[in-house]
């Protein structure tokens, strides 16, 4: 049984945080404002990529490229099947939005896209503009003899910098298993390390990192049982960005459960 002390916090806590959200100013056509940042009352506007979209991208998965020598066109079947895992694997991270494969697909057929627009930088950007998404994975797989090699990369499509990458090298018997090592390296610590390298590459500004970081630092403690520590994370985050919705959310449903 919670003591009446307890209680008494977490019915402050959320009625602190019902004002929060009836007073929180409505995002500018410049960005969210940023409770107690003289940015909030500044008119220079937010860069771009700031906010809760630095968290929560909406991602599209291309199909990748063979370019390996001639001989193992039995690999082909990893254009299609290394977007799929790892699309699925990106999707279960819940960092990440991941646009559904038949709307890719759809968005390629409008567009009239093939092959040789995939294959330049320009035309795969352009395709994640068209579809809506903010980041895009691709990559391609060679096989020289009996070795096969995995490329991915993560890239932003506004400014075409590589946020995340990674290879993975082995038997072309085990294509499979190196395809799910690139979806597990790619997932791992997706969100924290895609606004680490986004704020870097000056996609981001160091508020937006902020908010992220803490966000995850919340979802971390979430995930271990740390209710306590997660709720003032959750806190933390939402004094940087008062509109971060997704925050909220998290903080209303802990709040709620420790009642």
């Amino acid at each position: 049984m919670r003591s009446p002390r307890h209680t008494r916090r977490v019915a402050a806590l959320l009625l602190g945080l019902l004002a929060a959200c009836s007073a929180t100013p409505k995002p500018s056509a410049s960005g969210p404002a940023v409770a107690g940042s003289s940015a909030a009352s500044s008119t220079e506007p937010v860069k771009k990529g700031s906010g809760p979209s630095l968290r929560r991208q909406t991602v599209a998965v291309l199909p990748f490229s063979n370019d390996g020598v001639g001989g193992h066109e039995r690999l082909d079947f990893l254009r299609e099947w290394l977007p799929d895992t790892i699309g699925t694997t990106l999707a279960g991270s819940g960092e990440l939005r991941v646009i559904e494969r038949r709307q890719l697909l759809a968005v390629l057929q409008e567009q009239k896209l093939g092959s040789s627009e995939l294959a330049s930088k320009e035309g795969r950007l352009e395709l994640g503009k068209i579809a809506g998404a903010q980041t895009l994975v691709f990559g391609g797989f060679a096989a020289i003899g009996d070795v096969l090699q995995v490329n991915a990369r993560i890239v932003d499509v506004e400014s075409g910098v590589i946020l995340k990458s990674t290879t993975a090298r082995g038997d072309v018997a085990s294509a499979r298993r190196l395809g799910e090592q690139v979806s597990q390296d790619l997932a791992k610590n997706l969100g924290v390390g895609v606004a680490r390298a986004a704020a870097s590459a000056g996609v981001a500004d160091e508020r937006a990192l902020a908010e992220a970081e803490l966000f995850y630092q919340a979802v971390e403690h979430e995930r271990q049982g740390e209710t306590d520590r997660a709720i003032e994370s959750y806190q933390k985050a939402l004094k940087i960005d008062p509109n971060d919705g997704e925050a909220r959310r998290h903080l209303m449903k802990l709040l709620g459960a420790s009642q």
